[in-house]
């Protein structure tokens, strides 16, 4: 939903702000959030286009009635699954918030949420359902940031509020390691031009002062990257081997960026934490606008919920979701809109991410041609030995 890398950045650019890249220009219009509908205005190239609906998994939920809802019928649960086999290692298993996206059918429309569908008798199950398959033993393992955001070991919830703030101490280092995968589908002027899309690399964050107010600097230096369109400035990145320093507020807002003008892609702010200290269940809203680098202004909204506490890789956390939507244009129209549900691991002494998966959609029109972009954003953060002479903590 938000940001860019960097202190565990939400890779939301790279359903606004990469498309640039990828698309070769500004523009895109807006579609229905969440509904799968091509937008207003689009073209009939636009409406042959996959169309993908993305669902949050929630507590009870299995492939059976999400197929029932999506579907009518909750023996075509394994079309989901083989749509989403990246994430779903086992289809016996679904973690709550997992997003799952959903292959529909051309005339599929959304007449009852999945709430009042069930309440009306939609979940019932069909008297001998074919189970999903169990795991297959000497199955090829998942990969590593998929397999960190399903790990997570419930714990109980708090006694009381819980108080996130982004607090690292001084010479706490991180490397970050992101992905961008996904496809893009440009179609006009008589032509369909897909387009797989994969994009990474390492980014290094280094704590070089915290000041008495909280505020955080800190250095991030660009180690590498893959992805022959992969551009650092649309994601507010320095460049290869360069250093960029920013500082940080301890609710994760960027205030300062050296060298770079207010409100631009590089004062897009890291992950938002609340204002005031929340329960589990707890929510809070969150609103960023800022420039891309090419000058096109982006919007982008959404609310995160405190889910639960947990315990991953040996640390103690909680596990945040977020949902949001965002819109970009130039000269003020809205040209590309899309929405994204995040899932991340804020741990508890620090405050800092330590894994984070992204999964959005966005849609639109760029000059002659209709564009749909569809994402997944990973992020894995690797903490590095403290630096000499710092405490420890």
């Amino acid at each position: 939903m938000h940001g860019t890398v960097g202190q565990g950045r939400r890779l939301g650019a790279a359903l606004g702000v990469a498309w640039c890249v990828l698309a070769g220009g500004p523009g895109l219009s807006a579609a229905a959030e969440g509904s799968g509908a091509p937008p207003p205005g689009a073209g009939a190239a636009f409406q042959n286009l996959p169309r993908e609906a993305l669902h949050q998994v929630e507590r009870g939920q299995d492939l059976h009635l999400i197929a029932g809802y999506y579907y009518g019928d909750a023996r075509q649960w394994e079309r989901i699954w083989q749509a989403n086999r990246d994430v779903v290692k086992n289809p016996n298993r679904l973690s709550v918030g997992m997003a799952l996206r959903i292959p529909l059918d051309p005339d599929w429309k959304q007449d009852l949420s999945y709430d009042e569908w069930l309440k009306g008798g939609g979940g019932a199950r069909p008297a001998a359902p074919a189970p999903p398959p169990a795991g297959r033993r000497g199955a090829a393992p998942a990969s590593p940031q998929g397999a960190a955001a399903a790990a997570g070991e419930a714990l109980p919830p708090p006694a009381g509020p819980v108080s996130l703030l982004y607090k690292p101490a001084k010479g706490f280092a991180q490397t970050l390691r992101f992905a961008i995968t996904g496809k893009m589908v440009a179609a006009g002027k008589g032509q369909t031009r897909p387009m797989d899309v994969d994009q990474g690399g390492r980014l290094r964050q280094v704590v070089e002062e915290v000041g008495a107010d909280g505020t955080v600097r800190q250095a991030l230096t660009l180690l590498d990257h893959r992805g022959a369109d992969f551009s650092p400035a649309n994601f507010g990145l320095p460049g290869l081997g360069e250093t960029l320093r920013q500082e940080v507020n301890p609710l994760g807002k960027v205030v300062r960026v050296e060298g770079k003008e207010p409100g631009s892609v590089y004062y897009l702010s890291p992950f938002v934490y609340p204002d005031a200290p929340l329960g589990v269940g707890g929510s809070w809203q969150v609103r960023q606008q800022y420039r891309a680098d090419d000058g096109t202004e982006v919007v982008e909204a959404g609310s995160c919920t405190l889910v639960r506490r947990e315990r991953l890789r040996g640390e103690e956390g909680f596990r945040v979701q977020c949902q949001g939507s965002q819109t970009s244009g130039a000269g003020g129209r809205a040209q590309m809109s899309g929405t994204s549900t995040t899932t991340a691991v804020v741990r508890v002494r620090d405050g800092t991410l330590m894994h984070m998966e992204q999964r959005g959609q966005s849609s639109g029109q760029v000059p002659g041609q209709d564009v749909t972009i569809s994402m997944d954003v990973r992020i894995v953060m690797d903490e590095e030995a403290p630096a000499p002479g710092t405490a420890a903590r």
